[in-house]
């Protein structure tokens, strides 16, 4: 895979999420994507996805904002910035990609809350 075409995907990822778009969402990620933060994997697969993601569009998820992107052939690791109504949320998100799709997410967030704007 190109850095091209894991730029893209994870774009597309982004995309998918500030729309809401559950099964856009879904489609990014390999059948058998894991994804992790700091205490370790929280979850695996696209019926794990969609469990934790569906709820969270149903109920008006925060839109992302991408603050900064870099990549490396499969990887692409994005600085974001969660955009909530008491407070944003800032995350390194760390996405390796294989065959087309989303294989692996690494999930990182300090205990801050970075006030608006």
């Amino acid at each position: 895979m190109t850095r091209e075409e894991a730029l893209a995907v994870v774009q597309r990822q982004v995309d998918a999420y500030n729309a809401r778009n559950l099964e856009a969402f879904v489609a990014t990620y390999a059948p058998d994507a894991t994804i992790a933060d700091s205490s370790g994997v929280r979850g695996a697969g696209h019926d794990w996805i969609r469990s934790q993601y569906g709820p969270l569009f149903a109920g008006g998820s925060a839109p992302v904002e991408i603050r900064g992107r870099v990549a490396a052939g499969a990887w692409v690791v994005d600085e974001e910035l969660v955009r909530r109504p008491h407070g944003d949320i800032h995350v390194l998100a760390t996405y390796r990609l294989a065959g087309g799709a989303i294989a692996e997410v690494l999930l990182l967030t300090g205990p801050e809350v970075v006030d608006g704007g």
